[in-house]
């Protein structure tokens, strides 16, 4: 920011006060996500649905590109995929977009 000596010192005195009003106010949110049990549920949701996925991601690949690449699903975390020929991520990812594509 451009401006007055004086200006910044009065809007770095007001940002600090708004950012340790800001800090509180989401403790204290969080604090009572966390009491209420609504963290747990959450969580508990976010997980099912990222499984979900994972098991939509997994299949998809199984059906669609298991002539080129090799995978195992992780219990949690990252998976590898393997090129099963010496070929790009690239070369393999735009095989699949076609074969997807129907062309």
């Amino acid at each position: 920011m451009i401006a007055p000596k004086n200006f910044l010192l009065q809007a770095i005195r007001l940002r600090k006060l708004i950012d340790r009003q800001g800090e509180q106010l989401l403790e204290e949110a969080m604090a009572n996500l966390l009491k209420n049990g609504d963290i747990g549920r959450h969580l508990k949701k976010a997980n099912k649905l990222y499984h979900e996925r994972r098991d939509m991601l997994c299949h998809l690949l199984r059906t669609q590109l298991s002539e080129y690449i090799s995978f195992r699903v992780p219990d949690g975390g990252f998976a590898s995929l393997n090129a099963k020929e010496m070929e790009s991520a690239v070369a393999i990812f735009g095989k699949a977009i076609k074969k997807v594509n129907g062309k």
